[in-house]
């Protein structure tokens, strides 16, 4: 299969090769416009200052422009026709955007993005375009503009006694796992570990490999919800968090579901619906149901094998207090190696991803694998974007895919930056292009599925980065790693589109409009 990787991007593995993944398009189209005045507005990051620090004068070609954006209203510049510099950058393009918003420029400058043909320009126009085989010279060229998305910022760092493992948040509170068989509760704003669940799997060498919230509370107000975590000891168990006042919390053990024979490196849920899907190293899914119903099978916290050999965990819990014991409702087999993440993106649909290079759908009504998407390596770990409706994967070769299983055939496209095995990918709650990506090489990279490289690439630790996870609001990313930290990022002035977007450094705006004929 021939190579199709776009110019910036990596060459694509053999048996693999690269398809567009973006769900959002601009076109270019050729309008009528007199001959262009001369301007001088030049980007920082793409004009004549830039050319001059390379040694390479700035080119006298010229590209002719227009701006549109799916921004309010108070976002949108006339449809005037630009002429501009085709070593203008993103910067450059910026100070015509602000100089023309309406009411005239803003004290502060907004820093905007821009979409050539649905790709984000990260280099001067000219570059750009001649990275995509598109010819300006005749007409106008339409340019999207959408908010610049910023970069994390460090805005808290929680210490463990090992390597964190898995994150999950609820609204105000982060739940973290880790190696030393602990569960943790926080609190998001302050970075107060509230709750301290110790030896939650308890059979020696079992750490926490999974949690995710099973019944979140409400967005505002809410004091209780319910969590599951999974370890190596082959358990599921089921947790509920309680706010019992006066800044004090309890933790009671609701329920443990029993039914795999090896490590449950992976738990999902689907909100609310009182299900959750387990993947394991017996290379099999689980389904479970937690709406537990009277009459239900229960077992004592003291007749709990694993809890009564543990001499080391205290527990408040009468002997007399019994606990539910679950089974799994369906098991689901396929996978020939070990599963090695699940997600349940909708209520019929679970997606799964495994040793075995596989991703597999499978259909939850009838416990059927409805479709396989086959890869040449590996895959650590497998995310969905209900918005999109894409899957992003990370492998060992450092290689993150995007797939979208709509297209029967279709082929993944690649994205590389990270120098080691990556370990995780998640996609933004809210921005249907916009995802996280973790590896062993330390970094936390933000990128944007219209662009070949991350927005933003940060070292978030000092050894492996484990696990990544975005906050219910998509302002906030965590991430765990082997330095026995949980870190929390900021993403200053938050994702989403606000009344006066992100900022850009003062600078001297000098631009003209074309005359109109």
């Amino acid at each position: 299969m021939a190579d199709t990787t776009a110019a910036r991007g990596p060459k694509a593995k053999k048996g693999e090769a690269t398809t567009s993944a973006t769900t959002t398009t601009t076109t270019t189209s050729t309008t009528a416009a007199s001959k262009p005045t001369a301007t001088r507005d030049v980007g920082a990051d793409g004009g004549a200052a830039a050319a001059a620090e390379e040694g390479q004068p700035p080119t006298e070609n010229r590209v002719e422009v227009v701006f549109t954006t799916k921004l309010g209203a108070q976002f949108r510049v006339p449809p005037t026709p630009f002429s501009v510099p085709g070593d203008l950058g993103r910067v450059g393009l910026c100070e015509i955007v602000n100089s023309q918003l309406p009411g005239g420029p803003p004290e502060h400058p907004i820093a905007f993005d821009f979409l050539v043909e649905g790709q984000m320009l990260v280099t001067s126009l000219h570059r750009q375009l001649k990275n995509m085989n598109l010819t300006p010279d005749e007409g106008t060229m339409t340019l999207e503009y959408t908010f610049c998305i910023p970069p994390p910022f460090p805005e808290m760092t929680s210490p463990h006694d090992d390597w964190v493992s898995c994150v999950a948040f609820q609204h105000d509170w982060v739940v973290s796992g880790s190696y030393d068989q602990h569960v943790r509760l926080w609190e998001r704003n302050t970075g107060k570990c509230i709750a301290l669940l110790k030896y939650a799997h308890h059979v020696p060498a079992s750490p926490i490999k999974s949690v995710t919230v099973t019944d979140p509370c409400p967005a505002s107000g809410g004091s209780s919800f319910s969590f599951a975590t999974s370890s190596k000891d082959r358990l599921i168990k089921l947790w509920n968090f309680h706010s019992v006042g006066d800044g004090k919390y309890d933790i009671k053990k609701l329920a443990i579901l029993r039914g795999h024979t090896g490590s449950v490196d992976s738990i999902c849920s689907i909100p609310s619906y009182g299900r959750i899907c387990s993947g394991s190293w017996d290379h099999n899914l689980c389904l479970w149901n937690t709406n537990f119903q009277p009459g239900m099978a229960t077992e004592s916290l003291e007749e709990d094998a694993e809890e009564a050999s543990s001499k080391r965990r205290r527990t408040t819990t009468s002997s007399a207090e019994k606990i539910a014991a679950v089974t799994p409702t369906a098991t689901m087999i396929g996978h020939v190696q070990p599963v090695t993440m699940v997600k349940w993106p909708t209520s019929h649909q679970v997606v799964s991803a495994g040793m075995d290079h596989t991703i597999r759908l499978w259909d939850v009504d009838v416990h059927r694998n409805s479709r396989t998407l086959t890869s040449t390596k590996s895959i650590n770990c497998v995310d969905y974007s209900i918005f999109s409706g894409l899957l992003v994967t990370g492998h060992p070769d450092k290689f993150v895919r995007l797939w979208d299983p709509r297209s029967p055939g279709a082929l993944p496209q690649f994205r590389r930056h990270h120098t080691q095995w990556i370990s995780d990918a998640k996609w933004h709650p809210s921005n249907p292009h916009l995802f996280a990506s973790v590896a062993y090489d330390n970094m936390l990279a933000i990128w944007d599925t219209r662009a070949q490289a991350p927005l933003h690439s940060v070292k978030a630790h000092v050894g492996k980065v484990l696990c990544v996870g975005w906050s219910d609001d998509g302002n906030c990313v965590a991430t765990g790693g082997s330095d026995c930290k949980l870190r929390l990022f900021k993403m200053q002035g938050g994702v989403h589109s606000s009344a006066t977007g992100p900022q850009l450094p003062p600078k001297k705006i000098t631009s003209e409009p074309l005359s109109q004929s």
